[in-house]
């Protein structure tokens, strides 16, 4: 409906999903304008570990911190910005 011109708005949860529907339709009639009423999560990265493996809440903490600080430096903007994964 985008590509056929007949659909104003288009919603999404994550920003780096919508880029990517844009860029995968070769839409360059779409302005993206965030909204508030959605609760931003912390990353948009998710390890999940079963509660009973060993050392699980460690190893979440550990990468918690770890993205945390790859996303402040600008490691995560630069995989995303490689030419296989240009969603920016």
């Amino acid at each position: 409906m985008l590509n056929a011109n007949r659909a104003d708005v288009f919603l999404g949860a994550h920003e780096i999903n919508i880029k990517y529907i844009i860029k995968k339709e070769l839409l360059d009639n779409i302005k993206i304008k965030k909204i508030a009423f959605i609760k931003q999560n912390k990353s948009l990265f998710k390890l999940c570990i079963r509660k009973n493996f060993p050392n699980a809440q460690k190893i979440l903490d550990e990468y918690d911190r770890k993205i945390e600080v790859a996303i402040k430096n600008g490691e995560i903007d630069k995989i995303l910005m490689k030419k296989d994964y240009n969603l920016k």
